[in-house]
Formats: structure tokens, C-alpha cells, sequence
């Protein structure tokens, strides 16, 4: 077995507490010093590392089996036929399925829905006898009650086992022969208790690619010097280097691929800059990964910020995490026949000219993972949307609900419950379901359960046992009662403006702007509109980014403001302009309507003058539009504002209006 000076193996009773490296010692610190160490050894390397890594993957399989608990004959032989139950129970419910899609008549239709009906309820009735079948061998070996009398294994060997088998040790030989640096990484990684956690937790490497992983994850650490500071940044880089171990193409560039350590510093920059979601700090590295593995280019993760701070703040504060930021796709990106202007296509093109399931279902992901918000793509039945993390749970968005979504040879169902079982607490899923499912995988080297179902298969024990645990932790966190042990990582405080704005908001009323006039120029907030006074379907006044309000406008209402008063030295000819910002390329100009009345009110027989003003389409950022010329008399001026419809979201913060010399 491997040891580390620093971190020696250690032998552990299941499920006592085991340290994840957030807080006892800072994890990135740890992982450094150890690969550091080991890459340091000399510069060169003695031996086959393919023949050592295999021969060591026998030694720990040997050593794991040792520690392994003897399961009673009638409580293994129950449980596997209850596994077989639960298979029956699902050939008829898939029989009675098939039944009802060929039914031709009434009849034939109403008896095939009772049928499946029947099936369902039989089935989860297989499912929780399996359940009850799997608690006593539980208990037995004291897995959920956190008894200290839990079967001992050596949690390095378990790891190291998976590590090895996952990577396989011819890839992990390969990678390791070409030189002492590339050997130390992979040493290192496997003599760190703490670092070889984090990555177990977080899935492994992707692709079981664990040397690019190793160096992607050396080079952030190297190139960064804030990555040591904040948890949420070491788990972030570490997220970063498993999820892109296996390269992920840029979108609709296939020769172009994400660059993982300059993605990482995108969401360094962005963390400390507070312009990430205020949970950002508590994602695990597992949830990091389903962050970082937007395929649209750095630029247009940061693009896709700054535009919906500008253009739809309120779809930042918005305070149902279910539509923060993914309401975007409803209220921006139109159902139609995607409208691409140029190649390679982006997301600023796929946001004004829309398209069906798919690009919105892109958008979505994309809007999502730029804030920080944990995203799982899926695909439906003739149908792309997806799911994303709430504080509360994963939520399915733009699409039916978890039974008939899949992505990547995975089934909705079978995600959920693991989002589900890991909300039970990251030690308590550690100790329990990632141990079953490596003694299973890594050392018994069981089959692995289909994960396009959620069924467990008689001839994968300990798997399947560990499905079982998943029911139980999953039922768990479903109940109100129960007492979790889901320990969030201690992160470092940096202050977000996004939480700021949103606790302004929260704390005080939408006051409202005042018209501001001076000898030659007149500023008009957006948002001080004499008609209308309060938000509408057309009109809405949200809180600004740049401080103070902004409105944003769509369809056919009508906004004006009234100037009173106006003096005789300030009455004259004035350039105006608006401060907009616009996402979509086809924008219907606005109509500026001046009413003039010297008399203080307004009558039939006032002046009326009417103008076009074209909206700029400006890619998401603040524009002024070109300047146009306007009369304003002594008394009182209403200007009136509106558009033809159909139209885009325009959203305006302020109108300046100068005087001419």
C-alpha cells in the first residue's frame, strides 16, 4: 500500500466521521505538498509503472477482500431474490406498457391503463421489500447507524482500488512511464488521503483519464495564487481538472477545445469579483463539475453575465431559484426556426434569433452554468431541456419531469436519487454508498447496474446494495423530520454585489427618480414615468446594476413622462438620446410623441410633434441611440413612448435630453 509522510493510510471503522479536507487541513495545501513531494523524487523512474500499478491493484483487491465482512447465507439469499423480484415486477410493468400502446379500442385502452396501474403499484412494492430485504445486512454491518462497531476497512486501499481500476493501470502505467513528473502525479494522487476523497466523491476523472487530470489540476495550482485561499476555488480547480480530463470541443467549434486551467480562471476572476450566484461558495466538487463543463468559450460565459445584469436584472434577483436566470429562455429566447447570422454560431446569436427545444434547452445550460448554478442536460421523448440545482433540490425546467429525461446513458431517475441520497450529507454518502458501490466495483469487480434504470441486478450484491442505501439516505432527506448531517465545506467570504442587490431589494420599496434639470440639459430616469406609475405586462421597473432603476419594455404599451413647468429660458430645440440595451438583432423603432402646452395642462389643440427613433441592436451591453432632434415649449411637455408590435424586449435606463447652442 502506498503511504504518504503526511498523510499516512489509514484504517478506518465505517461510518465514523472521516475528514473531507474542508477545514482540519486545507485541501489544495495538502494535494501540493504531496504531488510536489513525489514529483521531486528524481528524474527518472525505476521499473514498468504499467506492471507495477497492476500488481499493485491485486495487492489491494487481496487486502480490501481481508477486511470484508462475512454477510449471512439467508440474508444474502434474500436479498438477491428480492432483487430478482423487483426485475419481474418490472418485465410486467414494461409488458403492460406495450399492451397499452397497442391498444386500437376504448375498451382495449381503458383495460391496458388498469394494467399498468396494477404494475406500477406492484413494482414499488418489489422495490420496498428489496429495500427491507437490504436494512437487516445494513444493520449487520452497522452502516447507518454510525456504531462503532461498523466492519473496518482500509479507506486508502478502497480508493487507491478505485483509482486504479477506473484508470485502469495500463493507462495509468502508460501515462506514468513517460517521465519522473508524470509518475509523481499519479503517485501523488494516490498516496493523498484527502485528495484521493475529493476525487472518489466527485466521480473520478472523467474518461478514467487521471494523469491529464493530475497535470491539469498541477498547472491551475501552479498558475493561480488564489487557489489556495478559498475551498470553493480548490474544489472548483479540481471539478475543473476531472471534468475536462476528457476534452470537451467549444461550441460549434469541433477542432477547438475548452481550455480547463483558463477556465478555471474565468470562475477565479468572476468568484472574487462577486459576480457568481451567492451559493456559488457551497458547491461540492461534484456539483462544480456540472458548472464547468459549459462547451461556450470564457468570453461568452462572461458576455452572458454582464448581458443579463444589463439587460433583465430582475431575472438575476429573482427569487424562485427555479427560473433564476434560466427564465431568460422563456421571456428572450422565441420558439421559432433558430434565425444563425454567421459561423462559428454563439450564444449572443442563438439568444436573438431563437429556436425550438434544443437551442433554448442550450441557452438555459449555458445562462445557468455562467452564474454558477449546477446544470444536468437531458434529452426527452422528441424533446431537449434540463435540470439545474435549487437550494431545495435538482429541478427538471423546459420539460416533463424525471421519468423521461436521459443524458449520457443515464436515466433522469437514476440522477435524481443520487442528488437525493447525496443531500443526506457528503460523509454519511461517502461512508456509505461510495464504499458499497467500490467494494462492488473495484474489488469484487461486479457488473455494473444499468444506469439508463434505476434496478438493482441479483448478480451484483454489493451494487445493488448499495442502490438500496440510496432508497434509504434518498427517503431520508425527503422527510422533514430527520436530523442531516449535510456539513457544508467552510468557505471564505467574498462579497457578492449580486447579494447585495438582492437584500436592497428585499429590505426597501422601489423608490422612485426624479427628473433632474439644468440650464441646458434634462436627465430622465427611466423608471420616473408619469404613466405608467407601476410595473405592467409591457412595462416593468426593476433595480438597476448601475444603481438606482431601469425599465424594460415589450409589446404595444405606452410609457410617457410629463416635464411641468419648463421655463421660458429652457424652452427650445433639444438633442435626445436613450441609454438602451437590446439582445435581439430585429428591433421595431420606438415613437416619441411631444405634446406641448404653454398653459400648464394639456388640451386637444397643443402642439404634437412625432418622431422615429431606431433601437441599436447592442449585443447585450448599454448603448446610447443616435441622437434626434425634438421642440420642447415653456409650461408642460409629455413625452410619450411606443412601439409597433411585434417587437423584442428594450430595456431603457435613462433619457437625456441636451439643448442646442
Amino acid at each position: 500500500t502506498h503511504t504518504s509522510d503526511q498523510q499516512p493510510a489509514t484504517t478506518m471503522k465505517l461510518p465514523a466521521t472521516i475528514d473531507n479536507g474542508f477545514g482540519v487541513a486545507h485541501p489544495a495545501s495538502a494535494a501540493l505538498r504531496s504531488i510536489a513531494a513525489a514529483a521531486g523524487a528524481g528524474d527518472s523512474i525505476e521499473g514498468d509503472k504499467v506492471e507495477e500499478y497492476t500488481n499493485l491493484l491485486d495487492q489491494l483487491r487481496q487486502k480490501v477482500l481481508q477486511d470484508l465482512p462475512t454477510i449471512g447465507d439467508n440474508l444474502r439469499s434474500l436479498f438477491v431474490a428480492t432483487c430478482e423480484s423487483v426485475l419481474l415486477a418490472q418485465k410486467a410493468r414494461d409488458a403492460a406498457d406495450k399492451a397499452r400502446s397497442e391498444a386500437t379500442d376504448d375498451k382495449q385502452k381503458a383495460d391496458a391503463d388498469a394494467a399498468v396501474e396494477a404494475a406500477d403499484a406492484a413494482l414499488e412494492k418489489a422495490v420496498a421489500v428489496n429495500i427491507a430485504a437490504a436494512t437487516p445486512i445494513l444493520d449487520e454491518i452497522h452502516l447507518l447507524d454510525q456504531d462503532d462497531d461498523a466492519m473496518d476497512i482500509d479507506m486508502d486501499s478502497l480508493m487507491q482500488c478505485f483509482i486504479l481500476t477506473h484508470g485502469t493501470p495500463q493507462a495509468l502505467g502508460e501515462f506514468a512511464n513517460q517521465g519522473a513528473d508524470q509518475a509523481g502525479l499519479i503517485d501523488g494522487l494516490l498516496k493523498d488521503s484527502s485528495l484521493m476523497k475529493q476525487v472518489v466523491m466527485a466521480s473520478g476523472a472523467k474518461g478514467g483519464k487521471y494523469g491529464p487530470a493530475m497535470q491539469t489540476y498541477d498547472a491551475i495550482c501552479k498558475k493561480s495564487s488564489e487557489v489556495s485561499k478559498y475551498d470553493i476555488l480548490q474544489r472548483f480547480a479540481l471539478a475543473t481538472a476531472l471534468e475536462h480530463a476528457d476534452l470537451m470541443a467549444e461550441f460549434d467549434t469541433p477542432k477547438i477545445f475548452v481550455d480547463a486551467v483558463k477556465r478555471y480562471l474565468h470562475y477565479e476572476r468572476a468568484y472574487l469579483c462577486g459576480e457568481l450566484d451567492p451559493t456559488f461558495a457551497d458547491r461540492t466538487t461534484w456539483e462544480c463539475r456540472m458548472i464547468c463543463n459549459c462547451d461556450a468559450p470564457d468570453d461568452q460565459l462572461g458576455w452572458g453575465r454582464d448581458m443579463l445584469r444589463n439587460y433583465r436584472p430582475d431575472e438575476v434577483l429573482e427569487s424562485d431559484y427555479v427560473w433564476r436566470y434560466c427564465r431568460s429562455v422563456r421571456t428572450e429566447v422565441g420558439y421559432r426556426n433558430a434565425e444563425w447570422t454567421s459561423t462559428p454560431r454563439t450564444y449572443q446569436q442563438l439568444i436573438s434569433g431563437g429556436g425550438k427545444c434544443g437551442p433554448r434547452a442550450w441557452f438555459g445550460r449555458f445562462i445557468c452554468k455562467g452564474f454558477g448554478i449546477p446544470t444536468w442536460g437531458a434529452r426527452q421523448p422528441g424533446h431537449a431541456m434540463m435540470h439545474h440545482w435549487t437550494p431545495q433540490r435538482w429541478v427538471p425546467v423546459l420539460g416533463a419531469d424525471w421519468r423521461f429525461s436521459w443524458w449520457e446513458g443515464r436515466c433522469g431517475l437514476d440522477f435524481l436519487l443520487e442528488t437525493q441520497a447525496r443531500a443526506a450529507g457528503e460523509d454519511q454518502y461517502f461512508q456509505v454508498i461510495w464504499c458499497l458501490e467500490m467494494i462492488g466495483y473495484a474489488v469484487l469487480c461486479e457488473a455494473a447496474l444499468d444506469s439508463m434504470a434505476v434496478l438493482p441486478n441479483p448478480s451484483s450484491f454489493w451494487c445493488s446494495l448499495a442502490l438500496m442505501a440510496k432508497h434509504i439516505l434518498a427517503k431520508k432527506t425527503k422527510d422533514p423530520k430527520a436530523k442531516l448531517s449535510n456539513r457544508k465545506p467552510k468557505s471564505a467570504v467574498v462579497g457578492s454585489n449580486v447579494q447585495n442587490i438582492i437584500n436592497r431589494r428585499m429590505n426597501s420599496q422601489l423608490e422612485e427618480e426624479d427628473i433632474v434639470t439644468d440650464e441646458n440639459k434634462i436627465i430622465i430616469p427611466a423608471a420616473s414615468c408619469s404613466e405608467p406609475r407601476q410595473s405592467t405586462n409591457g412595462v416593468q421597473f426593476t433595480k438597476s446594476f448601475l444603481g438606482g432603476q431601469q425599465l424594460h419594455h415589450t409589446g404595444g404599451d405606452t410609457f410617457e413622462y410629463t416635464l411641468t413647468d419648463l421655463p421660458d429660458d429652457q424652452a427650445g430645440t433639444y438633442y435626445l438620446v436613450l441609454r438602451v440595451c437590446t439582445v435581439h438583432l430585429k428591433q421595431q423603432p420606438l415613437l416619441l410623441t411631444v405634446t406641448c402646452h404653454s398653459g400648464g395642462y394639456v388640451g386637444d389643440n397643443d402642439a404634437v410633434d412625432v418622431m422615429t427613433i431606431p433601437v441599436p441592436y447592442t449585443v447585450g451591453e448599454w448603448q446610447y441611440t443616435e441622437p434626434i432632434k425634438m421642440h420642447l415649449s415653456p409650461g408642460t411637455n409629455v413625452l410619450s413612448f411606443s412601439r409597433e408590435t411585434p417587437n423584442f424586449g428594450l430595456t431603457i435606463k435613462d433619457i437625456t435630453c441636451t439643448m442646442t447652442t
